[in-house]
């Protein structure tokens, strides 16, 4: 069974953006599968929204838990788990294998 984990690399924020102060406007992050002695990732961006003024977290604000849940409903996870999915099952069965 695979367990799924998100990291949050960095956060991209716009200083100003209309009288919200500190806006996160791009996530990136990793979306990483592990099953046993296996594993695999997937590494990429997202771009988040226009901010609503009233429901704002400034970026100092915001918890890792708040991030992940942008990224939850904003992305495709059944897709982002089938990708890791893939990628582990190559490993425990690869197609083509080196050194023979």
């Amino acid at each position: 069974m695979t367990n799924y984990t998100w990291t949050i690399s960095s956060l991209e924020t716009a200083p100003q953006e209309g009288q919200l102060i500190d806006v996160v406007k791009i996530v990136h992050w990793r979306y990483k599968g592990v099953d046993g002695d296996y594993s695999a990732e997937v590494y990429s961006s997202y771009a988040c929204g226009e901010p609503s003024s009233t429901d704002f977290t400034a970026y100092p604000d915001l918890t890792e838990a708040d991030v992940i849940s942008w990224l939850e409903a904003g992305l495709d996870v059944d897709s982002l788990k089938a990708n890791i999915d893939s990628q582990i099952a190559d490993q425990k069965n690869p197609n083509i294998v080196t050194g023979k």
